[in-house]
């Protein structure tokens, strides 16, 4: 009798395994799916530029083409959002909107844009500190970009910015790097390493007092850490490191390695390192542009354990979706309650994780 039970839970075991697990098609698949139901009229995601162009390339990223009703309403609105001055927004955050719209239209590989593309990538290097030549390399938040043009410079916006001029200058894409007449994306990659450096925890490159020596990233050159104090975490460290390949720092670089072992020291894909649920879902896109940009495909961590991040990252990101398609964080901090915005990370970060 007893043997007969423990063959049932045994079976009713491996059949409730078998049936819950979701292959990362089935997740992704579910995932847009959902997504397509909370667009709004007008082509919007949440009436948000930013958070619109995120969702349309999560469609983009997963195989989806303009062709998609979603992708052409979504593409459509972005469109709407263009200014005169070459910026991409609505009311506010204008560097924040246009460095992730930017990066949308790119991705639609269609040449109509070009225009809107060019004028984007003007504006935005326009509105890093030092472009104008009325700052000079020594004042700290050199080489920096806020969310606004009369914001303080942040790592966050900075690396959406560098992002978007990476991506929108490759040479086997239908557009390419501006023509010579204007400014130059080489002296913006220059002028950021500055800014890169200063948030950075190493003392040795580092020329702010505050500045630790554990090789990971603050938020801010004033040392401002949304882990509190000075503290290095984890998405802003991976995004620092990102940034600096970007910025064609080399991997043998001191810099480059401070971040990398930081990274290894706190390898996790259970929580953002340091803010534990705060901001996850960034962490999570971050994270895989990161070791992307890093061409690495495995990490051994402190303890010697070797992780395949894609594989690991995937899984997580299967366990964590609601039946309805969605993801969600409970922690409210940056956006990531709603829905929209925590699903477009998470089909994105996915799709860095397809070998």
């Amino acid at each position: 009798m007893i043997k007969r039970i423990f063959l049932a839970i045994t079976v009713l075991f491996v059949l409730n395994m078998h049936l819950s697990a979701k292959t990362q098609k089935e997740t992704v698949d579910s995932g847009l799916k959902w997504l397509r139901t909370q667009q709004k009229d007008n082509g919007s995601f949440l009436e948000y530029p930013a958070i619109t162009a995120l969702c349309v390339s999560s469609f983009l990223k997963n195989g989806f083409t303009e062709e998609d009703p979603a992708v052409k309403k979504g593409v459509e609105f972005i469109i709407k959002c263009a200014k005169p001055d070459g910026s991409i927004a609505v009311d506010n955050m204008g560097c924040y909107n246009t460095s992730i719209c930017l990066m949308t239209l790119f991705d639609t590989k269609n040449p109509k844009y070009a225009g809107i593309i060019d004028n984007a990538r003007e504006w935005l290097k326009k509105t890093q500190v030092g472009a104008d030549g009325s700052v000079e390399s020594i004042d700290k938040f050199y080489g920096g970009i806020g969310y606004d043009s009369h914001m303080k410079p942040d790592l966050s916006t900075l690396q959406h910015a560098l992002e978007a001029l990476k991506e929108t200058t490759s040479s086997d894409n239908v557009f390419m790097a501006p023509t010579s007449g204007k400014n130059s994306d080489k002296e913006t990659f220059e002028r950021a390493i500055f800014f890169l450096s200063r948030c950075q925890n190493v003392k040795a490159t580092n020329d702010q007092k505050w500045a630790g020596n554990d090789g990971g990233f603050v938020y801010s050159p004033d040392g401002e850490s949304k882990a509190t104090g000075s503290k290095s975490y984890g998405s802003i460290t991976y995004a620092g490191l990102k940034s600096f390949i970007y910025c064609s720092v080399d991997k043998t670089d001191p810099r480059v390695i401070g971040a990398y072992n930081w990274i290894k020291d706190n390898y996790t894909v259970e929580e953002n390192p340091k803010m534990g649920a705060q901001g996850l879902y960034y962490y999570y896109h971050t994270f895989v542009k990161a070791f992307k940009a890093m061409d690495i495909k495995s990490v051994k961590d402190s303890k010697g354990v070797d992780h395949p991040w894609a594989k690991e990252m995937s899984e997580k990101l299967n366990s964590l979706q609601n039946p309805e398609g969605y993801w969600v964080n409970n922690a409210e901090r940056w956006w990531e309650s709603k829905k929209e915005l925590a699903t477009a990370y998470a089909l994105l970060t996915l799709s860095y994780c397809v070998e």
